[in-house]
């Protein structure tokens, strides 16, 4: 039996994610861009926080809108574009760990204006006496025109958002009230009218990091995604603050320690949140020097958080999945996690099928049964041409038969070669089935980018990589997306075998998984690491 594995990171900075605050398209747009997932960095220290927010657009960039809530006033110096490897750093850093363990065995097979417009700073809009949009700062931020704004009262702040060109929904008026009553201040982002004449189309924007005032506990702003969110919202979260640290709005889950047959990673993650749960996935120290070393440009002398904080800190990754009506702001407690840190692995083990060498079939009594077997099957067929040959000197030279073991020495070497160098021969076998493995995953993996970029979400199937016109597919929450006309191309001629079953038929797709595909052959366990 040869036994090998592959250990990857859940969660590939790559993945498709929305951060949070809510995304409003123009009234020009044709389709609505959905807040379909949340991935934000929250760095809290008493009386500041940072939100790190990192957004997946594909559309025209004329389109982009984003509107992120604060509760206090951030200053000019307070917004900047996000450290991109940083960010991605951290996300690595607190990734549970998927180890994929393959079993072989014998089988079948901005510009300025010289007059201030509507909305610049210093200006304010509404009725005279009544309710009104001051508007504090406009900045350029890396490719975001950024205005800072706040009302004096209800309804205004929607109004101006419709008279600069945002599709806002009637029925979201009551969730930007309920800012404007605590009188939050507001950042609304579009792209800069420069960057927008360089790219027609926005595929990569860069995080965007605010800072201001904060109470003792952190605070992600999330209520206003009700806004333009859909049924199912996934929200993947990395909390840097003094301690561990849960939501309090949102009660902690576990994940099952064994997964059902079939079901993936990304399956055993909703089941834990089913109902509007969160499940940690890593709590503990953070190491500078290693944050630096995992991503290449990232100085550890120059990083964009003070290196006495990072050590000091206490690293929180939490995943939740929560319904439209779920969404809240969540405000980050305390938690209780037994020793000095938690981590959670995801082990994925499963059987790959080889032929199995054509000697006579034996009762199975083991693992390794075969190996055996083939041994004392080459050492026979040696007695045997040993004998044959010793009868046949014997009968064309009218001398005595020679012993069987002298006849035997001419062929023993290759013989004793096959029947002992078996494991050697099958590791080898393996090993390429192996490597095969990787490569049909490697294979369907990239039909799925391909697929995410020409249609902006993932395929419900691994099917629909074969079809010209999909008609459905899957946001990074997994919603089903109606999707409009087809790109006249298939993304795969024909779905590969999956070595693990030796069908085609049994690929799934998984938004959890570094590869995005899996196996439904897999048995995946799940182990939760408690230390210190």
């Amino acid at each position: 039996m040869r036994i090998l594995a592959m250990v990857a990171l859940l969660g590939a900075p790559g993945a498709l994610a929305l951060a949070d605050g809510g995304f409003f398209p123009p009234l020009t747009s044709e389709a609505a861009a959905l807040s379909a997932a949340q991935k934000a960095l929250i760095i809290h220290s008493p009386g500041a926080e940072a939100l790190m927010l990192q957004t997946t657009y594909s559309g025209p960039a004329a389109d982009f809108a984003w509107v992120v809530p604060v509760p206090a006033r951030p200053k000019t110096q307070d917004i900047q574009v996000g450290n991109p490897a940083f960010f991605d750093a951290v996300f690595t850093a607190t990734s549970p760990t998927v180890t994929t363990e393959v079993r072989v065995v014998g089988g079948e097979m901005m510009g300025a204006a010289d007059a201030p417009a509507p909305g610049a700073p210093g200006m304010a809009t509404g009725q005279p006496g009544g309710p009104r949009v001051v508007v504090y700062d406009r900045l350029k931020v890396g490719p975001y025109e950024a205005t800072v704004l706040a009302a004096t009262g209800p309804g205004v702040l929607t109004a101006w958002l419709r008279d600069h060109g945002y599709r806002f929904p009637e029925d979201g008026q009551q969730v930007v009230d309920a800012y404007v009553e605590r009188r939050w201040f507001f950042v609304a982002l579009r792209i800069t009218p420069e960057d927008q004449g360089q790219a027609d189309l926005m595929t990569d924007l860069p995080p965007l990091q605010v800072t201001f005032e904060a109470g003792l506990e952190p605070v992600f702003p999330l209520q206003i995604s009700q806004v333009s969110a859909p049924e199912q919202n996934a929200i993947d979260l990395v909390v840097l603050a003094e301690g561990p640290r849960k939501p309090e709005e949102v009660p902690l889950a576990q994940l099952a320690a064994k997964a059902a047959p079939g079901v993936t990673i990304w399956g055993l993650l909703c089941q834990a949140c089913a109902g509007g749960k969160a499940v940690m996935l890593h709590c503990g120290p953070v190491d500078p020097a290693s944050l630096a070393a995992s991503q290449e440009g990232l100085d550890e002398n120059a990083l964009p958080v003070d290196a006495s904080f990072l050590a000091d800190c206490t690293a929180t990754r939490l995943w939740m999945r929560l319904a439209r009506e779920q969404l809240q702001d969540l405000h980050f407690v305390p938690a209780d996690v037994p020793g000095d840190y938690l981590r959670v692995e995801f082990y994925r083990l499963a059987t790959l099928h080889l032929p199995r060498p054509r000697v006579p079939e034996l009762p199975r009594v083991g693992p390794g049964w075969w190996v055996t077997a083939l041994r004392l099957f080459w050492v026979g067929v040696a007695l045997v041409i040993g004998v044959l040959l010793g009868f046949a000197i014997a009968r064309l030279t009218g001398r005595p038969t020679p012993p069987p073991s002298l006849l035997m020495l001419p062929v023993l070497p290759i013989l004793l070669i096959l029947a002992f160098a078996g494991p050697a021969v099958a590791g080898f076998v393996s090993g390429g089935t192996y490597s095969e493995y990787s490569a049909q995953a490697a294979v369907l993996t990239q039909a799925v980018e391909q697929f995410r970029a020409d249609f902006g979400c993932y395929p419900r199937s691994v099917e629909d990589l074969l079809s010209t016109a999909p008609k459905r597919g899957l946001d990074a929450s997994g919603n089903v997306v109606q999707l409009g006309r087809g790109t006249g191309k298939k993304h795969l001629d024909a779905l590969p075998r999956d070595p693990a079953t030796g069908r085609t038929s049994t690929w799934r797709i998984d938004l959890a998984s570094p590869e995005l595909v899996t196996s439904s052959g897999f048995a995946t366990t799940v182990f939760t690491e408690h230390g210190g």
